[in-house]
């Protein structure tokens, strides 16, 4: 399940190949067609990608934070822990994770890239 701390205007899922094709679908059905207003809405099945549509405006040095959350379980748990769940992440502190791991890591040796390419395809593995 995905979940966001703002409420979409519109979602979509769908099985296409790439994210080429899914771009066409969410931007455009053809080039004489307007721009898509509303996704698929799609809210049960298979999905390889998906999507969420929220427009913001934003003023100069405005911000807005916006949460996304991906909770998995076992189909023979009930539904109730898997929202509990996303509910429990939606919530969370993220900079208590981000100082629980800061202390984990802290005495994981620093690896000296000769290239900018080595340390992506390192850290890609």
């Amino acid at each position: 399940m995905i979940s966001c701390s703002t409420a979409p205007e519109s979602y979509g899922a769908d099985t296409l190949c790439n994210l080429d094709e899914f771009y066409f679908v969410v931007k455009r059905l053809s080039k004489v067609h307007e721009n898509v207003v509303a996704l698929n809405q799609r809210q049960q099945g298979k999905a390889e990608i998906v999507a969420s549509k929220k427009n913001v405006t934003l003023k100069p040095g405005e911000k807005i934070t916006v949460r996304f959350v991906r909770t998995v379980q076992d189909m023979a748990h009930p539904e109730s822990e898997l929202f509990a769940d996303a509910k429990e992440a939606m919530n969370a502190d993220l900079q208590r994770c981000v100082d629980d791991n800061e202390t984990l890591f802290r005495n994981t040796p620093h690896t000296q890239f000769k290239t900018e390419k080595e340390r992506w395809f390192t850290l890609a593995r």
